[in-house]
């Protein structure tokens, strides 16, 4: 009896060592091109970290992110991996510009009409232009930001005998120049030492929100660019006039993001949604207090805009990349960046987490500047303004702050370009 066991056990294993072993499910990969913005900074992947590595566990995914240092860099390794048949499963964009007629993204318009976490409902409804192209949803809004808002040195203000600006209070452009002569300093030869404000220190393109501040539109009721006018142009001389009236040499000694303003190089300055709390977990000491943008009218404008997410064409799963991009603008990977605490306000407006919004102050900010704003601004909406960015600095400000061209000629220049590039 034993022996007849044995041998139909080894007949059962002879048998058994003929079928197919079951295959181990390989781990599938994602590629992410990553960067400038966002998830450039090393406290931001640090709070990234933790969530990443639950999304690969829970969807036995490896995300390989490649962060590239700045946009051209990005968009130029893209293209090459694109020709080569070998694009990234996901990549970070801030403008769509050409690529969607150069077949280079995937319309991504059902999976968002699908989505219960990025959904059209889910967004500021201002954002969604900007993702799109001849109705063609493109990308998905990775961080909505409520762009810009004044900072201000507190010591220099009680220094010169300035009361505070108060957090919800919105000076005009009038008050403005008033204040900015009191917070002027010189040295005994004259030199400017510290400047009153910088109204373009959050880079070059932040003049046309400068210039919308005041109430005037950049597009005509037919969409046409309507720059070159006498309202543009009586703005932007007022805007720039820091570098008429102290030279474009002085201005740059002083001149630079919030570290002269921590420094006290810098009185008040316009820049993204930083608030206080958030300045100083980059190390910054002292008072730094902020309130909205000043408006002419007083009114309670935002200029709202975003980076996003896209997926090339010929990705090898396109679900996988779509799943990793709702889970990383509408899903953990939303909250995860959130508590980092090192970046704006990411994901979803229109339904903020309260744990989150006590958490975080940016959040904060950002929920109210959605629920107060009188006006949302979404220049950045309009396809044209992809191409205005790219010129904005070579035509306008190049010349302003060189003081080579007069600011009018400029905006005649600039004026043309889009009219020309509006023609093709």
């Amino acid at each position: 009896m034993l022996l007849v066991f044995l041998r139909r056990f080894m007949m059962v294993l002879f048998i058994m060592s003929l079928l197919p072993m079951p295959a181990q499910t390989a781990v599938r990969e994602i590629q992410w091109f990553a960067g400038p913005w966002g998830p450039s900074h090393a406290a931001w992947q640090s709070g990234l970290a933790e969530s990443l590595a639950a999304f690969e566990k829970e969807n036995n995914v490896k995300v390989h992110v490649i962060f590239h240092p700045n946009a051209i860099d990005r968009y130029e390794k893209f293209v090459v991996a694109a020709a080569a048949g070998t694009p990234p499963d996901v990549i970070s964009i801030t403008e769509l510009g050409f690529m969607p007629q150069q077949g280079l993204l995937s319309d991504l318009t059902g999976y968002v009409q699908r989505s219960q976490l990025v959904g059209f409902k889910d967004y500021p409804a201002e954002l969604w232009p900007r993702t799109m192209m001849d109705n063609i949803v493109y990308s998905v809004p990775a961080e909505a930001i409520p762009n810009l808002s004044l900072f201000y040195h507190k010591g220099l203000f009680a220094e010169s005998g300035l009361p505070y600006i108060p957090e919800d209070k919105v000076l005009n452009w009038d008050e403005i120049w008033q204040i900015t002569p009191k917070l002027n300093r010189f040295d005994a030869d004259g030199r400017l030492i510290r400047l009153g404000i910088e109204p373009m220190s959050a880079t070059g393109g932040s003049i046309h929100a400068c210039v919308l501040s005041f109430g005037v539109p950049f597009l005509d009721a037919s969409g046409k660019p309507m720059v070159n006018t006498p309202e543009w142009k009586a703005i932007v001389d007022n805007i720039v006039q820091p570098y008429w009236q102290y030279g474009a040499s002085a201005v740059r000694a002083v001149h630079g993001w919030s570290n002269r303003l921590h420094e006290a190089q810098v009185a008040m300055q316009i820049n993204g949604p930083w608030v206080a709390k958030e300045l100083a977990t980059l190390g910054f000491t002292g008072e730094i207090g902020n309130s909205w943008m000043p408006q002419q009218q007083g009114s309670k404008v935002q200029n709202l805009t975003s980076w996003m997410l896209a997926i090339p064409q010929g990705v090898k799963d396109m679900e996988l990349s779509w799943q990793f991009v709702e889970w990383f603008c509408g899903g953990e990977g939303a909250k995860a960046r959130a508590r980092a605490e090192a970046t704006p306000f990411v994901g979803p407006s229109s339904r903020p987490d309260p744990q989150l919004i006590r958490l975080n102050p940016s959040i904060q900010w950002f929920v109210r500047s959605i629920s107060e704003a009188n006006v949302m601004l979404a220049v950045d909406a309009n396809p044209l303004w992809a191409e205005a960015q790219a010129q904005w600095r070579n035509i306008v400000l190049n010349p302003v702050i060189d003081k080579t061209k007069l600011a009018i000629q400029a905006l005649e220049d600039f004026q043309q370009h889009l009219l020309n590039y509006l023609d093709k």
